[in-house]
């Protein structure tokens, strides 16, 4: 034998002498084999020499037992000794190409060893990992039969499932998963065998380290890969895993300064947050183009009636990772994106259980809110997350706030997604360009929606320098408002006011577009470029003013637009040594331009009195030059008859003058109270103007305004359109005549007297101009005649003739107010104050007007951006403020003196008030209850809640007769009391002693008017908000006697309501039906939650579940114990004697909701039992199957019974009247179509609760 067997061995084999290689292999002993070989292995010749033996051996069949021999001994050898992964993979790709010409003895050897080594799990020694899962094929052939596996004769595919089941039953090392899960990638699994395997390694994985997370974690993808829908497994592991190590601190402390810097976790935060970034990296790679959003979607759809447990920020990370608008932003539609629809859904899902537990005592202890994550908070980890380059699901983030945007009728998640994009620009400025164009994309795709426009808007509030940078953006927009409805630029304009104080270039282009504006064809744009313009002067400061199209000398200043002042003027303002001067040359110039409204048709002059006078009360700087623009226009009126005009000259074949339109080119009375607010604020401010000749005209007007006659006015006869036009405008200059008095009223000028004399001549005529409307048959014919005219607001607008509106703005209604309510003697002396103070026609009108536009400001459009007023709001808190604490507080007081009509107005324009707050400005009604309280303090809700109280108390309390109009009295109070108790600032305190008050007032107060039921409604709403447990069913029996019982039958109501009367009954048993629809509506959203709480033990299995199972009982029960009061309120109801129609319909589609209800219960028990039986003791489900017996009995009872009455009805009228009796038999069909469906639903859940009952027995 050569010397260097090793050298011989590799000379042989590669001169391919293969026979002289057998012939040497075949000399050397097994054990001198081994130790060559072994001793090599590591060695740069290892590979070579373990080549050629392997091939000189293959050829000597007396060798195979040496050559087995030999294999197991590397195998073994590898296993105790470290190699690198190219050595340790060549080695076992050369041994694979010799697996078919070895026995199914030695292959099941092979396999031992490989599962011994998978149970040593050591992370150095790897060789099973290519090896098992080609040993297993190899005994899988075809080939191969029966062959013996330690003592069991079993075929390849038994031996290679007795394999898996003992992996899968041994204890894994950490260090070794991620390898193990690339070997079973080459495994081919059925669904079960991954299930388990991945089941067992998503267990394991809160034992890995961060850094090793990512590796097996997309292993772990792949293996789902077949089974896409087992992702969901290792994804709520990771879920898991994320939480507990990083964003449950996170979450913790979102309110305090933490840093990482002193941590003393087991891992610090940045390892955490990199390894979820890389997984997520992975996720989105190993799913694209092999699973489509359609089966990610499938996958999480059991768990979506459980949106707190995907509403992380992991999960909603994962399924932003796995869609393709993440991956292609630019080419992809947020729209068509099924994962977005999936997660608008779940936020959906997650607000509106947020509500039913704001809304319901029951809900709140059935559905735990306290460890939900508050959407606001996930979007705002998502963007913490974005920051420091993990940008893997950044564009996922930024279209999911799109994808909430584009939500139909979804206002709670517009304004989400306007919260996140206002956070996120301003951390992540950079992206501020891309988000706008975005918006851009959609602002004008819809005209009537308005969650873009009004996000743009607070973009443009919150960060204004970013969104100015976007300079074509916004010029793109500009220009694009001259080709839509003036009133929707108005509206879209709002966002373009913050950038024009920091960007001059753009304030340019936005006057060059107004001034296309007011040169177009169309009114509505003219009317926006006249808006556009005032709202530019409301905020012009001479900071933000000077021009950039012009140079730095005063004198480049004088423009052609400045023509209606005087050159001495212009002078003076284009001044170097005016400090003003940019201010006001510009100002100049933008009056020059508006003086073109003059020539525009009604509608255009009344934006610019109305947009003018807004823009002087925020900026007095104004005045002086307003005044120099509005008053020759104003002193050029003398007569109120010329504010009408024919459209053409008079020919001599005219129509008549009652058929030929009327032009309206101006409103003097608008105009009047424009320049009455632009004075009274120059005298308020002193502002350095002389307005005395305005101010004579203005009293000249007081003083004659009631003199004309109705001839002089030009009202003879019958009123036509003309007419109507001119009535309307001699009110309105009679109502500017009396906010003239209101405003410059003191106790040395007597003019409290001229408002008394001007408002008793304002009802005389506005009686006398009622009097003088045509008859109907004229009204529609002089409307029809008059089609194309331009007329007044409310002069024939929405079908009526002559409904002149009043024209006081809310700050004229304050000042109104408090001279009428207010103590202050500083308005007029002594008699004139009692003589306007006592006057109650005139106190009437006022709180009716009060009322009138505090009902208003919800009606006003957009662009008015009501709600962001802080000058409307103060004047709603102060008007609200009067009248509460001069009226409301003492309606008792009113009503004893005989103010009736009084306390009624002042009950509705509280009412109005209150609901004006709550809708337009939410976030400050708990400030606004605090202005109108009049208290001092914290206890400001409980004063006004018991004042309004004892004055419902204090009038049942005498027990007299209630009139009509104390009728209305009380029930405006139980309006706003039911306002008060829904708004958001009212706490569970309040509402719980507002309950026990309304429960004791219905158990001692006998209601004797239908629209007292009120009381019924908000008791029934107060007990779902504050109680749960039996209740209903008390007020079920009450009912039952008062519209008599159909069978006789004993009741015991837990207590008794006297407020419960013939008056009262039908429209309290609406109410029970209501209330008690809300409660199975409730249940029925518990049974989808149960659902998918089922639907995780079905996915992760029974181990590790306790907490879910036990939380499964728990919901069931109370559903059942739910289920059973509404039951017997039922039954009750089912035997009372109710009238035919409406009332009888509501109690059949009521049984008709809770039938299904029932079904979809007994649906879920069935379902389960394939899980996870249970007991119906512990849930309580027979005690629903008991009480649904008594019920299905009423009800057969209640079908005959309804048939009976209806046969008699047609009876006793047949032979009356044979038309009615066919009409009644037309009812009989509408009224009992609903039986057979009930009858139906009845047996279809006694079928489900048979079948129940068998698979009860079976187990």
């Amino acid at each position: 034998m050569p010397s260097n067997l090793v050298g011989a061995i590799i000379e042989l084999g590669q001169k391919r002498k293969n026979e002289e290689l057998k012939e040497l292999l075949e000399k050397i002993k097994p054990a001198q084999l081994i130790d060559m070989v072994v001793s090599n292995i590591q060695t740069i010749d290892g590979y070579t020499v373990w080549h050629f033996t392997l091939i000189g051996l293959a050829f000597s069949d007396k060798c195979s037992e040496k050559r087995f021999e030999l294999i197991m001994a590397v195998l073994r050898h590898m296993n105790e000794v470290e190699l690198s992964t190219k050595q340790m993979f060549d080695l076992i790709a050369r041994l694979l190409t010799d697996l078919p010409s070895l026995t199914p003895e030695q292959l099941v050897e092979i396999c031992e060893l490989c599962v011994e080594s998978i149970r040593a799990g050591d992370p150095k020694c790897l060789s099973w990992k290519h090896l098992l899962p080609q040993t297993l094929v190899q005994l899988q052939g075809g080939n191969v039969g029966r062959f013996n596996a330690n003592g069991l004769l079993l075929t390849g595919a038994e031996y290679r499932q007795k394999v898996l089941e003992e992996i899968f039953k041994m204890k894994l090392q950490p260090a070794i998963l991620t390898p193990l899960c690339g070997m079973f990638r080459d495994l081919h699994l059925m669904r079960d065998e991954t299930s388990i395997f991945v089941t067992k390694i998503s267990d394991s994985i809160r034992h890995i380290e961060p850094l090793e997370l990512p590796p097996l974690a997309c292993q772990l993808f792949h293996v789902c890969l077949k089974y896409s829908s087992l992702l969901v497994i290792p994804l709520m592991s990771l879920q898991r895993y994320f939480h507990k190590n990083y964003y449950k601190k996170v979450l913790s402390n979102a309110n305090s300064d933490t840093t990482d810097f002193d941590s003393i976790d087991r891992y610090s935060d940045s390892e955490i947050r990199e390894a979820e970034e890389t997984v997520l990296y992975h996720l989105s790679n190993v799913t694209e183009f092999r699973v489509d959003e359609t089966q990610i979607v499938a996958m999480f759809k059991p768990f979506q009636n459980n949106p707190e447990v995907l509403l992380t920020p992991f999960i909603v990370g994962a399924l932003l990772a796995m869609s393709r608008i993440n991956r292609m932003p630019d080419t992809s539609d947020v729209v068509s994106s099924p994962i977005m629809a999936f997660l608008i859904k779940l936020i959906a899902i997650s607000e509106k259980e947020r509500d039913m537990c704001s809304q319901s005592a029951w809900c709140r202890g059935r559905i735990d809110m306290s460890g939900a994550l508050r959407i606001d908070q996930l979007f705002g980890v998502l963007t913490d997350n974005s920051q420091d380059g993990k940008e893997v699901v950044t564009p996922g983030v930024i279209h999911f706030a799109f994808a909430l945007l584009l939500a139909k009728k979804q206002t709670k998640l517009h304004s989400i997604a306007i919260n996140f994009f206002q956070i996120f620009i301003k951390r992540r400025f950079i992206f501020g360009s891309g988000i706008i164009a975005k918006i851009k994309k959609f602002l004008f795709a819809d005209l009537e929606e308005t969650q873009f426009n009004v996000c743009l808007t607070t973009l443009s509030l919150t960060n204004t320098l970013t969104v100015s940078e976007c300079t074509d953006t916004v010029h793109f927009i500009m220009d694009y408002l001259l080709l839509i409805n003036g009133t929707y630029a108005m509206r879209f304009m709002a966002f373009i006011f913050p950038l024009l104080r920091v960007s001059h270039t753009i304030r340019d282009r936005y006057i060059e577009v107004l001034r296309k504006a007011m040169y177009n064809g169309e009114t509505s744009t003219r009317i926006m470029g006249v808006f556009g313009f005032c709202s530019l002067l409301k905020q012009l400061k001479n900071n933000n003013s000077r021009r950039s199209i012009l140079g730095t000398q005063g004198g480049c200043y004088t423009q052609m637009t400045i023509s209606g002042m005087s050159l001495l003027s212009q002078a003076a303002y284009g001044s170097p040594n005016n400090p003003n001067i940019h201010f006001d040359m510009l100002t100049l110039e933008i009056m020059g331009i508006l003086r073109k409204c003059f020539t525009q048709t009604v509608e255009v002059r009344e934006m610019l009195y109305e947009a003018l006078g807004r823009a002087v009360e925020f900026n007095t700087q104004l005045l002086p030059h307003v005044l120099q623009f509005i008053d020759w226009h104003f002193e050029s009126f003398f007569e109120f008859d010329k504010c009408v005009r024919y459209q053409r000259a008079l020919d001599d074949d005219d129509l008549p003058d009652e058929q030929r339109p009327v032009v309206v080119y101006d409103n003097v009375g608008l105009l009047t109270a424009f320049m009455i607010r632009c004075v009274v604020l120059c005298d308020q401010h002193e502002v350095q103007h002389e307005t005395s000749a305005v101010k004579s005209t203005l009293q000249l007007i007081v003083d004659r305004i009631d003199n004309l006659s109705m001839e002089e006015v030009g009202l003879v006869g019958t009123m036509d359109i003309k007419g109507a036009v001119i009535a309307s405008q001699y009110l309105n200059m009679l109502e500017a005549a009396m906010a003239y008095c209101a405003w410059k009223a003191t106790p040395d000028n007597g003019l409290l007297r001229s408002i008394v004399r001007l408002f008793k001549h304002h009802q005389y005529c506005f009686e006398k101009f009622k009097k003088m409307e045509p008859k109907k048959s004229n009204k529609k014919q002089l409307t029809d005649n008059t089609m194309n005219t331009t007329t007044m607001p409310g002069s024939a607008k929405g079908g009526a003739f002559f409904k002149p509106e009043n024209i006081w703005d809310l700050g004229t209604m304050e000042r109104v107010l408090r001279i009428t309510l207010d103590n202050s003697t500083a308005y007029g002396g002594d008699e004139d104050l009692k003589s306007f103070r006592s006057n109650r026609d005139l106190q009437q009108y006022i709180l009716r007007i009060a009322c009138q536009k505090l009902e208003s400001l919800r009606a006003l459009p957009d662009y008015w951006q009501v709600n962001h007023s802080k000058r409307i709001f103060s004047h709603l808190c102060e008007c609200t403020k009067l009248v509460y604490d001069r009226c409301v507080k003492k309606t008792t007081e009113l009503l004893g003196n005989g103010g009736l009509l009084v306390a009624q107005m002042a009950v509705d324009c509280f009412r109005q008030g209150l609901t004006s707050a709550l809708e337009l400005y939410e976030r400050k009604f708990n400030d606004f209850l605090q202005l109108i309280s009049c208290t001092m303090g914290t206890s400001f809700k409980k004063d006004l809640l018991q004042n309004l109280q004892t004055i419902v108390d204090e009038y049942f309390g005498d027990g007299s007769e209630p009139e009509p109009i104390g009728e209305k009295i009380v029930v405006g109070l139980l309006q706003c009391l039911e306002l008060l108790f829904k708004s958001p600032v009212i706490t569970q305190d309040y509402l719980t002693q507002a309950y026990d008050w309304l429960q004791n007032f219905c158990i001692n107060t006998k209601l004797k008017l239908k629209s007292f039921t009120i009381v019924h409604r908000i008791l029934f709403d107060l007990r779902l908000r504050t109680q749960t447990g039996a209740y209903f069913d008390s007020v079920a029996m009450r009912l039952e006697l008062k519209f008599g019982q159909i069978a006789e039958d004993e009741t015991n109501p837990l207590f008794h309501f006297k407020s419960i009367t013939s008056a009262t009954a039908e429209p309290t048993f609406h109410c029970l039906c209501a209330v008690t629809r809300t409660q199975i509506e409730e249940i029925e959203h518990l049974i989808l939650r149960t659902n998918s709480l089922m639907g995780r033990l079905k996915v992760f299995g029974l181990n590790d579940t306790d907490e879910t199972s036990q939380l499964l009982k728990s919901i069931e029960r109370s559903i059942c114990s739910q289920l059973v009061h509404i039951l017997t309120t039922l039954t009750h109801l089912c035997n009372a004697n109710l009238p035919l129609g409406t009332t009888m319909d509501a109690l059949i589609k009521l049984l008709l909701l809770m039938y299904a209800c029932l079904a979809n219960l007994s649906r879920h028990f069935l379902a389960r039992h394939a899980i996870v039986p249970v007991s119906y003791e512990v849930t309580k489900f027979n005690l629903v199957v008991k009480s649904s017996k008594p019920l299905a009995s009423r009800i057969y009872d209640l079908i005959p019974f309804i048939e009976e009455n209806i046969i008699g009805q047609d009876e006793g009228d047949e032979a009356a009247n044979s038309a009615k009796a066919k009409s009644n038999r037309d009812k009989v069909l509408r009224q009992t179509k609903l039986i057979p469906k009930l009858v139906f639903r009845i047996e279809t859940f006694n079928k489900i609760v048979t079948q129940l009952s068998k698979k009860r027995r079976k187990i």
